[in-house]
């Protein structure tokens, strides 16, 4: 007898995603987040069908450039042996392992998480950087739009402005002109927010 190996969110973001696009659609201010994971994820199963290991993959992948992109930030910015154990440290950790073996949106979301601070590093040191601030904006808006959480990395980074010398005025313009228009884009998911945060105050959240 073949066992059903699938954890609980696993069930549920398959069962989101086996729908059509515009059910999805039709459905997502009932959804505990924006949808743009369950989208990628009927997309995917749409190549290969639903399999444990095939549903799984992506998990896995985003999950290991996220502890290359750690390096890269780590050796970069401080040093080669920064990033080298920041890496280490973060793909040996429990719970990197344990979401890397899920199809769940925490991979995708952790991917997201650190290329938001790469870009926003980036944008740091060469505010002028178009292709950094391009990326920037594309990869929060992903950001917010696949989790609730994503908007704490983009709050860090407001706050961080904050203890930046007054001569980056450069650097503090370009930041807050990408969040403006990252927010005219959020629009959409600001009741669907506002919902969820209504919902959390009644019932409480399992995190």
């Amino acid at each position: 007898v073949r066992i059903n190996g699938l954890a609980a969110a696993e069930a549920f973001n398959l069962f989101q995603a086996e729908m059509r696009f515009t059910k999805i659609f039709s459905t997502v201010s009932s959804l505990n987040n924006p949808p743009v994971f369950i989208f990628f994820l009927k997309s995917w199963t749409m190549l290969h069908g639903i399999q444990e290991g095939w549903i799984r993959m992506p998990s896995v992948f985003f999950a290991s450039v996220t502890s290359i992109l750690i390096y890269q930030i780590g050796r970069k910015y401080i040093s080669f042996q920064v990033g080298l154990f920041s890496a280490l440290a973060f793909t040996s950790s429990t719970i990197v392992k344990l979401i890397s073996e899920e199809a769940s949106i925490y991979p995708f979301l952790m991917l997201l998480s650190v290329l938001s601070m790469f870009f926003y590093l980036i944008i740091l040191k060469n505010p002028k950087s178009k292709l950094g601030n391009v990326f920037l904006i594309i990869v929060n808006f992903l950001l917010v739009y696949s989790h609730f959480y994503g908007i704490t990395i983009i709050v860090s980074q407001l706050f961080f402005l904050l203890i930046i010398s007054r001569n980056q005025d450069k650097i503090i313009k370009t930041i807050l002109r990408n969040n403006i228009i990252l927010l005219f884009l959020f629009i959409p998911c600001i009741l669907m927010l506002f919902k969820r945060i209504s919902f959390i105050k009644s019932h409480g959240s399992w995190l």
